[in-house]
């Protein structure tokens, strides 16, 4: 999967005991996905949301750590 641009957020970090700044990688789609989207009907969508939700997660930019 490509990445794309920077998502920023704030989360509270278990390990840092505060709230912090969070980052992660935005979604992007190209023609394979349009192409897998016509072809499963539409399936690939949930695929891929759900994939990227667990193997993209918001990190710590302090320590690192998924949150």
């Amino acid at each position: 999967m490509a990445t794309g641009n920077l998502k920023i957020s704030r989360h509270y970090c278990k390990c840092c005991q505060k709230n912090v700044k969070t980052e992660r990688s935005g979604m992007v789609w190209g023609c394979g996905d349009l192409i897998l989207v016509v072809l499963t009907l539409g399936g690939w969508c949930i695929i891929r949301i759900v994939f990227d939700g667990v193997l993209n997660p918001w990190r710590c930019s302090e320590c690192g750590k998924r949150i």
